[in-house]
C-alpha cells in the first residue's frame, strides 16, 4: 500500500513539473489585419495551451477597440475574451474571440454571442470565412 502511495505521489508531480515545463514555453508573434478600411493587430504570447497579448481594431480610422486577449487553445483553434476599451476612455468590455489557424495565419470567427450563467461565449457553428472575416498574417517588423 505504502509503495502504491509513493509510486501515485511521484508520478502526480511528473505531471505538475511537465505542465510546468509547458507553460514556461513562450512564443510571442505580432500579426496584421485589414478588411475593407478597418485595420486589427494582434500580439500574442503562446504558453502550452493557453494565449494572452493585445489586440486593437480600428474602424475606418476613426473609432478604436484596444485591450487584451486571453484564452485557451483547443487544436487549431484558439478560444478566449477581448477586454478592451472604445476610443480608450469608455466602460471596460469583454467579448468572446475565436482564432482559427491556418498555416501561418489567424482567421477570426464570427457567431452569435449567448449568454449563460453571466459568462458571454460564442455559439456553434463559427463562421471563420476568410473572405468575410478578418485573416491576421504574420507582421513584418522592419515596415
Amino acid at each position: 500500500m505504502l509503495l502504491s502511495t509513493i509510486f501515485a505521489l511521484i508520478a502526480f508531480q511528473s505531471c505538475n513539473d511537465k505542465n510546468a515545463d509547458e507553460d514556461r514555453v513562450v512564443t510571442a508573434k505580432q500579426y496584421v489585419a485589414s478588411k475593407n478600411r478597418d485595420t486589427a493587430k494582434l500580439y500574442l504570447e503562446l504558453r502550452g495551451q493557453h494565449f494572452s497579448g493585445a489586440m486593437e481594431l480600428t474602424y475606418k480610422g476613426t473609432s478604436r477597440d484596444s485591450g487584451t486577449v486571453k484564452g485557451d487553445i483547443k487544436g487549431d483553434t484558439l478560444f478566449g475574451d477581448f477586454h478592451f476599451q472604445r476610443n480608450g476612455f469608455t466602460e471596460w468590455r469583454r467579448t468572446p474571440i475565436a482564432l482559427l489557424k491556418k498555416g501561418d495565419q489567424l482567421i477570426m470567427g464570427q457567431s452569435a454571442q449567448v449568454n449563460t450563467f453571466g459568462i458571454q461565449h460564442l455559439s456553434y457553428p463559427i463562421d471563420f470565412d476568410e473572405h468575410e472575416r478578418y485573416v491576421f498574417s504574420i507582421a513584418n517588423l522592419e515596415d
